[in-house]
């Protein structure tokens, strides 16, 4: 009636994975984990970038607004222009306004530490007749992260263009 478990015959399962077949599924799951962080961490890098130029765009068009209505800040004698400035190697685009007796800082935003530009530039927006004067720089504005860059333009007439992304050529 009940079997005994005293034969001579090892107890082998048919059931389950071998050694080899769970080493080889892990290992192909770690390429495609591997492989998915990495291209989300550019997807990331390249987000970041675009935020920042377009921080910097909208800041710049809100100089060229103040400077063609001939917004006046308070304590300013005569407005001469508004001034979108940054330094090479920092984070911090300073909007101000350029007067008479005066400069009045209007606005300073502070992009992603990520994001750099390659040259100091000033952009002076003329009041009421618009147009745009380099003080420092010749209008091109690049945007450098780690794996990529955007350039984008101001022009002569004071228009902010759209800007293009592309990859950082390999060292």
């Amino acid at each position: 009636m009940f079997k005994s478990f005293t034969s001579n015959q090892p107890f082998v399962s048919k059931k389950g994975f071998t050694l080899i077949e769970l080493m080889i599924t892990i290992t192909i799951t770690m390429l495609m984990l591997g492989g998915g962080i990495a291209a989300y961490i550019r997807f990331n890098d390249r987000q970041t970038l675009q935020g920042a130029a377009k921080q910097l765009q909208t800041q710049m068009r809100s100089a060229q607004k103040k400077a063609r209505v001939g917004d006046i800040p308070s304590g300013c004698d005569r407005l001469v222009d508004y001034r979108v400035s940054m330094v090479a190697g920092e984070s911090d685009v300073n909007l101000d306004a350029t007067c008479t007796n005066q400069t009045i800082r209007i606005s300073t935003t502070t992009l992603n530490s990520s994001v750099s530009v390659n040259s100091d530039f000033v952009i002076a927006f003329k009041v009421l007749h618009g147009g745009a004067e380099y003080i420092t720089g010749d209008g091109n504005i690049n945007l450098i992260s780690e794996t990529y860059h955007y350039q984008f333009q101001v022009t002569p007439g004071g228009s902010v263009e759209a800007g293009t992304i592309e990859d950082l050529p390999n060292p």
